[in-house]
């Protein structure tokens, strides 16, 4: 190596890391990681398969450049193949780091405000594969931002024994043969119970949860099937410096919980997001139990075969969900006067903007591409609430289009934008 290299820069191998996929290297990366800190210099890995034994641990500023390398975890049970904690500045580009369903996460951010991470890969934890934790002092969290960033095949689904489902001013799941503390369930979580997502606020027992209270139905019968849903690709946990995290351009997929989960006092940006194939929702903003999330920003995201709907707002105040593609799929509320903000229309056409509804479930209106001299007549079912049609060629006085108000027949279209009379 150059002089000038080695002079602002440490190779994890001159520390004596071999990254041949079977040797423990944690000895060896936690050295070089110290060492990278005291001296102020930026980390280097090789694009190998690096393993360790033990959490590797960032406790102050540091610079790491990946070079495409792996690093994963043996057979022991641990917390995170990296954590970052005591208010530390890290930048992180072009690593994977694989909690090998051993480690509850891939990443444990516990005071990483600040930080950056730039194309890394964080997969197969028994949890979430990224955790920011409701632990640290003020600006904890704050301000993380993640760019090309994938979240993916993270956490575990349960359905040991039987559920029955209670509603009062709260929903109680009593179980049969249940581990629901044993199974690591905790409040945010989701349980799935017939046709129903109910959102864990405790955990009582091993065989009793407390949910917050969800519109849907009166309850379910003693027996019925259920499926515990823990561990989600993002996950904050409720906490004041858990705020304004800035995503672009990331993948949530194929985790048994939801694609992302947002719980700082203020919400997050997430620009060109797409969550696919993850086992519950692909977005989760608040807790139905009253957490309130502020100022959320949603744009440009994309969801795809999830096992519920794009978005949960559990107590999501102020948010914005625009140009959303989700061919239709629904955003459902925990409880609709906790939520409000603004959609806008999907699929990448023009459309209006309106309040979150005061439905629980909101099916995504959907612009007509064709126009029309006026409105057409109508068939029994032919548009959905939230349906718009544009006119065509509007003159001075005349409106640009209409949206429909009500899912019948003769449901009121409601004009929109008049066009006036230049000055």
């Amino acid at each position: 190596m150059s002089a000038n290299f080695t002079m602002w820069n440490l190779d994890v191998h001159d520390f004596g890391a071999i990254g041949d996929g079977k040797t423990n290297d944690f000895v060896a990366i936690q050295t070089a990681i110290t060492e990278a800190q005291v001296s102020n210099k930026t980390l280097h890995f090789r694009p190998l398969t690096y393993i360790v034994s033990n959490e590797l641990q960032i406790s102050s500023d540091l610079i790491i450049e990946g070079h495409g390398a792996q690093i994963g975890t043996t057979n022991a049970p641990q917390r995170s193949v990296l954590a970052v904690q005591n208010q530390t500045l890290a930048e992180v580009r072009h690593l994977t780091l694989n909690a090998s369903l051993v480690a509850d996460h891939a990443m444990y951010c516990g005071g990483a405000g600040q930080s950056r991470f730039e194309r890394v890969v964080f997969l197969r934890a028994r949890k979430d594969a990224v955790l920011l934790d409701a632990k640290g002092s003020a600006g904890g969290n704050d301000c993380m931002k993640f760019e090309r960033c994938i979240f993916q095949h993270s956490g575990q689904i349960f359905s040991e024994g039987t559920v029955s489902v209670s509603k009062g001013v709260s929903a109680t799941i009593t179980g049969s043969g249940t581990q629901f503390k044993e199974n690591g369930i905790r409040s945010g979580d989701f349980i799935h119970v017939g046709e129903e997502w109910l959102q864990v606020a405790t955990v009582d027992s091993e065989t009793q949860i407390t949910c917050a209270l969800h519109p849907l139905s009166d309850g379910h019968a003693v027996g019925t099937k259920y499926t515990a849903h823990v561990g989600d690709g993002y996950r904050e946990e409720i906490f004041n410096d858990n705020n304004l995290c800035v995503h672009r351009d990331c993948l949530y997929r194929g985790n048994a919980g939801s694609g992302a989960r947002f719980a700082g006092l203020y919400g997050p940006r997430i620009e060109n997001g797409q969550s696919d194939f993850n086992k519950a929702f692909g977005f989760v903003v608040g807790m139905a139990t009253g957490s309130n999330v502020i100022g959320s920003s949603f744009h440009g995201c994309y969801t795809e075969g999830l096992g519920a709907e794009s978005f949960f707002l559990g107590y999501a105040a102020g948010i914005t969900i625009d140009t959303l593609n989700c061919a239709g799929e629904p955003i459902r509320t925990s409880n609709p006067s906790f939520n409000w903000g603004i959609l806008s229309n999907v699929q990448g056409q023009m459309g209006a903007l309106m309040p979150i509804g005061t439905e629980p479930l909101i099916h995504v209106p959907v612009a007509a591409l064709n126009t029309h001299t006026n409105l057409p007549p109508e068939k029994p079912n032919s548009y959905t609430h939230g349906t718009i049609l544009f006119k065509r060629a509007p003159l001075p006085g005349d409106y640009i289009g209409w949206v429909k108000l009500g899912a019948a027949p003769s449901s009121d279209w409601v004009p929109f934008g008049k066009v006036e009379n230049p000055q």
